[in-house]
This record gives structure tokens, sequence and C-alpha cells, in this order.
């Protein structure tokens, strides 16, 4: 079940790129009905939505600006040992088909 954490997006914490997918993320936010809020950074401006899953993997999903309309990007925070697991569980939430998985990060180990 996702469900939205209940603080802000800690920028003390280094999120990272690990998927991309070929998803909206305004159409997945009204199928799973979670809430996307604007931002930006040095790069550009972005929509983002900071969601958690039932085992405690918190994760980004985020569409930049110059990013086409179907394509978003997951960040989970550096230095989990338990990323691989995360990241299935990730993508099992958000019900991904593995066609829709665009990239995996897989040295997300050297952040």
């Amino acid at each position: 079940m996702l469900t939205q954490p209940n603080e802000p997006v800690p920028y003390d914490v280094s999120f990272v790129p690990v998927l991309s997918l070929r998803q909206s993320l305004e159409a997945l936010a009204n199928d799973l009905g979670f809430p996307i809020q604007d931002g930006q950074d040095d790069l550009d401006t972005y929509k983002v939505a900071y969601l958690q899953i039932e085992n405690g993997c918190k994760f980004l999903l985020v569409r930049y600006r110059g990013s086409p309309d179907d394509m978003i990007d997951v960040y989970i925070p550096a230095k989990r040992t338990d990323y691989r697991r995360c990241l299935d569980d990730i993508v099992s939430e958000l019900g991904v088909a593995e066609s829709d998985i665009i990239e995996r990060q897989v040295e997300y180990e050297r952040f």
C-alpha cells in the first residue's frame, strides 16, 4: 500500500535516481490517489511525489519540466543496504509492467 510520509521531503537526505519508468506522473497519481508537488533545483523545475510503501521504503517520483510527459524517475535514499528489495517492492506497488521499466541503476552502491 502506498502512503505519503507525514513529514516533508527531507532535504538532508541524498536521494539518488535508480529507475526510469515509462509512465505519466499525473495519471499514476490519479490512479493511485497521491498528491504531486512542484519543486525546483539547480537544474530545472519539476513535479514530485514523496511516497512510502508498507515495508518502510521511502521514495520520490520525479518528472523534470523538460522530460517527456510519459517519463518519470524513481529516487531512493542513498546508502540503503536493501535497495534491490526496495526497488522490486516499489515497482510492484506502482503496478508497473516490466516493459515500462526503461533503465535500472546497477551501480547504486557507489552512492
